[in-house]
């Protein structure tokens, strides 16, 4: 179980500001993750085991890289900055 003073310090630790209702929210959010982890250290990974079958594409079912140029924009950058670092976009 994750406690609210453990997300603090993780958000302290990454640099992230969480308001009160995220701090809730993502404490929930992190527990249901932490109960499907759970789940998957149940599986067996035998050899015998049928029920777990890898699929592997073939090198031309996969899909085509597009190189994207990056482009710098140092306005939008400049604004975002805090204490060194770039602030992302606010999740939702």
């Amino acid at each position: 179980m994750i406690t609210k003073d453990q997300l603090k310090h993780l958000s302290k630790l990454s640099k992230i500001d969480l308001t009160e209702t995220e701090f809730e929210t993502y404490t929930k959010q992190i527990e249901k993750i932490i109960k499907y982890l759970d789940k998957l250290d149940e599986i067996s990974f035998e050899e015998n085991n049928p029920s777990l079958v890898l699929s592997f594409k073939k090198l031309s079912e996969l899909r085509e890289d597009t190189i994207i140029e990056p482009t710098l924009n140092i306005d939008q950058i400049a604004k975002n900055l805090k204490d060194k670092f770039v602030r992302g976009p606010v999740m939702s």
